[in-house]
Formats: C-alpha cells, sequence, structure tokens
C-alpha cells in the first residue's frame, strides 16, 4: 500500500486526493475514468507526495482537509447570496465559510469568502469552489454543500 495522489476535473476545479492504494489497482473514484489504472509518480516530497506549490482538495462541512501542515474544517455557511439559476441579479454573490484552521499558529475559526485568500504562517488557503448552485426558492442544507479548498505554500 503506498500514497497516490490523484488528479481529477470536478466542474471547472482541479482536485487532487491522496488515496490509499496498490499501483496498478483500479481506482474507486467515480471521478476516474473507467478503466484507469493507479499508476506511480516519479520524484515526491514528504511521504513520497509529489511537491506541488498547491492542492485543491473536496471539502464538506464537519469534514477535515489536510496539505502541508494546514488542516481545515469547514462548519457552516454563513452566506449564501450567489444569483441563483435563470434570475437576473444585480451582482454574482458570494459565499461565506466558518471554518476551523489548524497550523503552525494554533486551532482557531476563520471565515472564509468564496475567491479570497487567508493566510497562516506560510501557507494560503482559498476557497475556490462551492456547490450546488442556488436554485430559486429552494433553500440548501448545509449538510449539502460541497466545497473545492485550495492550500498553497507561500
Amino acid at each position: 500500500m503506498g500514497i497516490v495522489v490523484v488528479i481529477a476535473a470536478v466542474g471547472l476545479t482541479m482536485v487532487a486526493m491522496y488515496v490509499v492504494a496498490e499501483i496498478g489497482d483500479e481506482p474507486r473514484s467515480p471521478a476516474l475514468n473507467p478503466g484507469a489504472r493507479v499508476e506511480e509518480v516519479e520524484g515526491g516530497g514528504e511521504y513520497g507526495i509529489p511537491d506541488v506549490p498547491g492542492i485543491t482538495l473536496p471539502a464538506s462541512i464537519g469534514r477535515n482537509v489536510t496539505a502541508y501542515g494546514v488542516t481545515v474544517k469547514p462548519l457552516e455557511v454563513t452566506d449564501d447570496s450567489r444569483c441563483p439559476a435563470g434570475v437576473t441579479c444585480a451582482w454574482a454573490g458570494t459565499v461565506r465559510l466558518r471554518a476551523q484552521v489548524t497550523s503552525s499558529l494554533g486551532t482557531y475559526e476563520q471565515v472564509m469568502t468564496l475567491g479570497e485568500a487567508v493566510t497562516t504562517g506560510s501557507e494560503r488557503i482559498t476557497l475556490t469552489g462551492v456547490e450546488p448552485s442556488p436554485v430559486e426558492g429552494d433553500a440548501i442544507e448545509q449538510s449539502e454543500y460541497r466545497f473545492a479548498i485550495r492550500i498553497e505554500r507561500r
């Protein structure tokens, strides 16, 4: 068993997931093409994970994501003012996510705004995507939200 980095497209966002698998295994992720195989990656940083300047991870309410020694745990969407599909709005709106962040600075709560970076001691964290898209007249439950969170070294 080893750690494998899987890169997949989720909407317009590239997402990297760490998967524990044997080389040659068939991936068990629906995000990957059928028939794909897990392959060994040349090089690698800590724990054999390739060094990349940043990584975008899938997240949901209550689920930790960790990269570069930073853990982000989404707690709740405090504001979702995005314009619903099929509605004419004066502005596109945004999403604000309250999250618990653990880094070299300690553990604290941070409000993240879609598309705006926040910084820790040596990393930058950005909420880069939020799903589902709003639909007029339908409220989105906290448990339905899915996020793309990018963690980069500064």
